[in-house]
């Protein structure tokens, strides 16, 4: 037998632990899947951080007169100006770069690019000096090198050549049948790379990326080619190029090259890109520039070799504020990219929710997961505390805020999501406890953050008001404090007064008249025992009328001889309004009153509830208190356990009310039934401090009385 058990008890851990790691497994399943299914989707193709800030064309410095930029020594420029037109005000030199471009002519509008059956228009102007990482490691075949030869093309190699008067070919026939010189790699340099807006930057903004390249050989460098990313193209449209592109083809699924006729002998020329933005992407695109060489036709060789490659800066006009594009969280670590989203945050960055206005123009509201397979992008923002740094990029350029207010609330309160005639960045996540049931934090964490100048001001105001709120707590708590000795002295006094009374009896014999002893008799007694000032009481000692205004709002004491005896209102069976869950409070139940406080009285934060049962009421049904505040939204808070009713059916209860002076709040006695009790008790245990979602099923409305909070 134990060997079985022992048998048995093997399994079952093994059970257990191939279950573990089953759902190990799962989790880590789900993680990847998750992954995967982001990578692959749109959402993730415009959720990269943005690169370096753009530099700003109003904070780039004047040049300083008589000074020139750096430069090579001067070469011929093969695109001289046309006559009467000069360069296009808004190019120029860009600081920190290593060569200037030559300035040049402002032609028409570029048309679109094309193949080579197709060539473009002219346009706009150049200029620009971003640095460039030059290359001479070829992609292809060695690029050949020779003495010096005509630059037009290749004779055709299937008409033979014409021979001379001896019968041999003419020399320039032999020539010209030899494959033309091109230049190598380190003899032709790219000079520079700019990419600059000519547009504050937003979508339909032109910009134009200029490559000039040098050519230092004494042969024709040939055939050109500028290299982008095809990723980066998905955010811009290309308007055409200067000059015309022969030719515009795919590299793959991660390139895109134009192929721009060559560079002659000693010269630099500037090969422009104009584009136009169809997204809020700033940042410039990493650029290759390539030697193509055709080769030997005759053969079928073809040889390419990188001369350069970078990626600028850009320049831009500032632009106007738009949607944030990152997010970052200096105290955290945090920097996340931002993309915009209905509602439900993106998986694994930051989600600015549509419709929330543009930074610095309102509220911007920003939403990130806590956990889970699809990241925890704010995993770490209940640790930002007022005076925290956070910045929001938009269109490259960084909007600063403080942290100035933070706020849990339910997960359905979204108040935080208003507009706002100010600026604010609002940051949520999730919080509080999971619902296993609705899959869904029970709680919202709200972070506001506002310009250093109003952050300040809130959270001088904030620090005002919890000052005040503290005061206040003070005065409550002397007050509750002299309320307290108050109701003890006049529970003393009851008491001494109920042992003082003497109830007149008499033994009559059998048969004999005797004195008839009457409550209305006892109670006269009672009375002219009883202080001046104090309730008279009826018989058996319990006080008759209402316990003094100071004891309805005092700490709760023992009961010495029962509950006082008042008759709730009639507003205590008054019908539910908008939102008092009718549905469920549509059940009566009599004979549940509510005693002090009255109807419309004046409380203080902390009070105490006296009621009864009476014989009318269901005694074999708990009997519960919920509260809440009037107001538009608000919801049951209900105690953490139901009331306890005593042999004479009275019960009382202690409270402590929130919210502002002048709240007026609902007290309500309901019984439930026993699942509608568990389920308050299982609420209590697991949410405590928390209010209902919604009464049980099964509630039945008692007494109710209103108060307001003072």
């Amino acid at each position: 037998m134990s060997s079985r058990l022992s048998r048995l008890l093997t399994g079952l851990m093994v059970a257990a632990g191939v279950g573990a790691v089953l759902v190990g497994l799962s989790v880590f399943g789900e993680a990847w899947q998750a992954s995967r299914a982001w990578a692959g989707s749109g959402e993730a193709q415009h959720a990269g951080l943005p690169a370096d800030a753009p530099l700003w064309l109003d904070d780039m410095p004047s040049p300083v007169a008589g000074a020139a930029p750096a430069a090579l020594p001067p070469l011929p420029s093969s695109s001289p100006a046309r006559h009467g037109q000069s360069p296009d005000p808004r190019s120029g030199p860009v600081p920190g770069g290593d060569v200037s471009a030559a300035p040049a002519d402002v032609p028409p509008t570029p048309a679109p690019v094309a193949h080579a059956s197709a060539p473009i228009a002219d346009a706009v102007d150049n200029s620009g000096a971003s640095r460039v990482v030059p290359t001479t490691q070829g992609s292809g075949l060695p690029v050949p090198t020779g003495p010096p030869v005509d630059a037009s093309p290749p004779a055709d190699l299937s008409v033979p050549p014409e021979p001379s008067p001896s019968g041999q070919p003419a020399p320039q026939a032999l020539l010209s049948a030899q494959p033309p010189a091109r230049p190598g790699a380190g003899e032709v340099e790219v000079a520079e790379i700019d990419f600059r807006f000519l547009d504050p930057p937003e979508p339909g903004a032109h910009a134009r990326l200029a490559v000039t390249v040098v050519n230092r050989a004494s042969v024709p460098t040939g055939l050109l080619g500028v290299v982008l990313p095809v990723r980066w193209l998905q955010d811009f449209r290309v308007l055409g190029a200067v000059p015309d592109a022969v030719d515009d083809r795919a590299e793959g699924d991660a390139e895109r090259r134009f192929v721009f006729a060559g560079v002659s002998p000693g010269e630099r020329q500037t090969f422009e890109l104009h584009v136009l933005a169809a997204a809020e992407e700033v940042d410039a695109p990493e650029v290759r520039v390539l030697l193509e060489d055709a080769g030997r036709a005759d053969v079928g060789t073809v040889g390419v070799a990188e001369i350069g490659r970078g990626r600028p800066h850009t320049v831009a006009p500032r632009p106007q504020p738009g949607p944030a594009r990152a997010v970052a969280i200096p105290k955290l670590g945090v920097r996340a990219a931002v993309i915009p989203v209905p509602w439900e945050p993106p998986a694994f960055v930051v989600g600015q929710v549509q419709g929330s206005a543009a930074v610095s123009e309102g509220n911007t509201v920003l939403i990130g997961h806590l956990s889970g397979p699809w990241g925890d992008v704010f995993a770490r923002l209940s640790q930002v505390r007022p005076g925290d740094e956070v910045v929001a990029t938009s269109r490259g350029l960084e909007y600063r805020f403080l942290v100035s207010e933070i706020a849990v609330r339910p997960y359905d309160d979204v108040t935080a999501t208003s507009p706002t005639a100010t600026p604010r960045l609002t940051l949520m996540t999730c919080t509080g406890q999971w619902n296993i049931l609705r899959q869904d934090y029970s709680h919202r964490l709200w972070i506001v953050a506002e310009p250093p100048e109003l952050a300040q001001l809130t959270i001088k105001a904030n620090a005002e008001r919890a000052a005040q709120a503290a005061r206040e707590a003070e005065a409550a708590a002397a007050e509750r404090d002299a309320h307290e000795a108050e109701v003890n002295a006049t529970a003393a006094a009851l008491a001494s007064s109920t042992n003082h009374v003497v109830p007149q009896t008499a033994t009559v014999p059998a048969g004999a008249a005797g004195p008839t002893v009457t409550p209305q008799a006892v109670a006269a007694s009672q009375a002219a025992a009883t202080p001046p000032g104090s309730a008279p009481a009826p018989p058996g000692g319990v006080p008759v009328g209402r316990l003094p205004a100071a004891a309805a709002a005092a700490t709760p004491t023992e009961p010495t001889g029962g509950a006082p005896a008042a008759v709730a209102s009639p507003a205590a069976f008054a019908s539910p309004g908008p939102g008092d869950d009718a549905d469920v409070l549509e059940q009566r139940a009599p004979g549940l009153l509510i005693d002090v406080p009255t109807d419309g009285a004046p409380v203080t934060t902390r009070l105490t509830v006296r009621g009864r049962r009476n014989a009318d009421a269901e005694p074999d049904r708990p009997l519960w208190l919920v509260v809440r505040a009037v107001m538009d939204g608000s919801r049951w808070y209900a105690l953490d356990r139901p009331l306890t009713v005593d042999q004479r059916g009275d019960w009382q209860a202690a409270l402590d009310l929130g919210g502002a002076a002048g709240i007026r709040h609902e007290l309500r006695v309901v019984t439930v039934d026993a699942p509608g009790d568990a389920a308050l008790r299982r609420h209590a245990a697991e949410h405590p401090g928390q209010p209902l979602d919604t009464l049980p099923q099964g509630t039945r409305a008692g007494a109710l009385v209103t108060v307001e909070r003072r």
